[in-house]
């Protein structure tokens, strides 16, 4: 979303698993009698954090190769994903503003007590969404193989 797509479609909705060898019939994001799988419970936390008619926040959003794309709401409110590729790392944020609330990818709130501005979390495939700071800056603590902390 940040980098400009606009539409996203979902290969296969529902799973058919009518084959328990075959990873095809295993590719929705709901069982065979429409029970949701993870997926669509992340699916479904990204559209109540990122509702229909936010836009983009200017300014970067990628430190290294932990991601912090952030947006406005059409509450007003801002928000903010975090996540990184492969391992999990370390890594401080710099709250601009009051953190309303902190998720994880399947929507359960996160007890994140920021010390000041600061906020030490850590970030890994699964995004962490984060409710109110009007921005953030995100420096990597721990220092993993691949990471361009500058």
């Amino acid at each position: 979303l940040q980098a400009g797509v606009e539409v996203v479609f979902w290969y296969e909705f529902q799973a058919t698993e009518r084959q328990a060898d075959y990873n095809e019939h295993h590719f929705g994001i709901v069982h065979r009698e429409l029970e949701p799988k993870p997926a669509y419970t992340a699916m479904d936390t990204l559209a109540e954090m990122r509702p229909a008619g936010s836009t983009v926040l200017d300014g970067k959003w990628r430190t290294g190769d932990v991601y912090h794309p952030g947006w406005q709401r059409p509450d007003g409110s801002r928000a903010w994903a975090l996540w990184r590729p492969g391992e999990d790392v370390a890594v401080e944020v710099e709250l601009g503003g009051t953190l309303a609330e902190a998720r994880d990818h399947l929507g359960r709130r996160l007890d994140l007590e920021p010390a000041g501005d600061r906020l030490a979390l850590s970030v890994g495939d699964s995004p962490v969404y984060l409710v109110g700071p009007t921005g953030v800056e995100v420096r990597i603590k721990g220092r993993q193989q691949g990471v361009d902390d500058s």
